[in-house]
């Protein structure tokens, strides 16, 4: 997990990440962040996340859930899959 916070640009709270440099033909930091979504049907929302500067992230590709283990399990799996944690 990152050491920072991170700004999630559509304004959601996250709640746990992971961060890594970007490989060739990535944006400088990609990660995935289990955030409190502000609005909608669901509570919390799991996403791959994309930064130039490490500090704004934007959010793509979004697995949304009512529970927080739900979505535990699923940041979980997803910061898996993305490999290298910082």
């Amino acid at each position: 997990m990152a050491k920072t916070p991170l700004h999630m640009r559509n304004g959601s709270t996250p709640l746990l990440w992971t961060v890594r440099p970007g490989l060739k033909r990535e944006r400088g930091h990609v990660g995935t962040v289990m955030a409190e979504v502000l609005n909608g049907h669901h509570r919390y929302a799991v996403w791959s996340v994309f930064s130039d500067d490490g500090v704004v992230f934007d959010a793509v590709c979004g697995i949304y859930c009512h529970t927080l283990p739900e979505a535990t399990s699923a940041w979980a799996e997803r910061a898996r899959t993305l490999g290298g944690d910082e």
